[in-house]
């Protein structure tokens, strides 16, 4: 995908939002779907309807997609974990 903003200083802003913010507000994974959501935004042409269907088809859904056995497994280890927790066991 291409767009205005391609090759320009513009490309390193979502970059530069998602340091920043997560310096100031301390939740990295906020502002990395922030900085991640305004590259869609960039890359849509600064149109926010079609920024948000970028965003969820093209980024959420296909790294879920890529990655749903490490997603499995990592919830299959969270779930153990805390039963262990709640048995107290070691």
């Amino acid at each position: 995908m291409s767009s205005a903003f391609t090759n320009t200083f513009w490309t390193l802003v979502p970059s530069i939002t998602a340091i920043v913010l997560a310096l100031i507000i301390r939740e990295p994974h906020v502002s990395l779907f922030i900085g991640a959501f305004f590259a869609a935004l960039l890359l849509a042409g600064l149109q926010p309807v079609t920024a948000i269907h970028m965003f969820i088809t093209d980024g959420v859904m296909t790294a879920i997609a890529e990655n749903a056995g490490i997603i499995t497994f990592v919830v299959i280890l969270g779930v153990i974990i805390n039963i262990l927790n709640m048995t107290n066991g070691s």
